[in-house]
């Protein structure tokens, strides 16, 4: 058990309360038990997470990201893209990757239109690094720097305008539902405000 439980890594093992949850688990099974955990858990939690087990995290993600769900919403959101820009109602190239994980937008869209200016927002630096370095693979650049900030999806700061396409399609997941009271106080409404 331990669903409520913070999680350990222990001898490159994920503990979530007293079971050792990947014991006889392989990478994409341990990142399966991370996405499972941090769902639901909020900003706050997350960002725990993140300070604990980003850098572990970031690598099971990055070694496994082409069979994720991550990486097909990313393909799928890249061709939904594609398809507004040649109808003509996206007019622009600006665009904002939040909760990006991996340069997720970067790494399907942005491999797709070079003049594609993406701005790729997570929480976790670890995982914009590990996105950076499979950029560089897939683009055959070792020395292709992208745009990167580490930032919580419920704290951006942009004017209005500044984006011709903001996605945030795979992560709202992990905002929590506290504060259903006032939209204002709403974790996933702050993130789409």
């Amino acid at each position: 058990g331990g669903g409520d439980a913070r999680p350990e890594i222990r001898d490159g093992r994920l503990i979530i309360g007293t079971a050792i949850s990947t014991a006889a688990m392989n990478n994409r099974q341990t990142l399966n038990a991370y996405f499972r955990y941090l769902q639901n858990r909020g900003e706050a939690e997350f960002m725990d997470f993140v300070e604990r087990h980003g850098e572990n995290y970031a690598e099971k993600y990055s070694e496994n990201w082409e069979g994720t769900y991550s990486a097909n919403n990313g393909r799928f959101v890249a061709g939904l893209i594609e398809e507004l820009k040649e109808e003509g109602l996206i007019k622009g190239n600006q665009f904002a990757d939040v909760a990006c994980g991996p340069l997720v937008l970067e790494n399907t869209y942005g491999l797709m239109d070079p003049k594609a200016q993406i701005t790729n927002f997570d929480a976790n630096p670890y995982i914009l690094d590990e996105g950076v370095e499979l950029l560089r693979k897939r683009k055959h650049n070792a020395y292709y720097e992208p745009t990167k900030k580490v930032c919580p999806m419920t704290k951006l700061e942009a004017k209005d305008g500044s984006y011709d396409v903001v996605n945030c399609a795979s992560a709202l997941h992990y905002l929590g539902q506290k504060g259903k009271k006032a939209i204002d106080k709403h974790e996933r409404a702050r993130a789409l405000i």
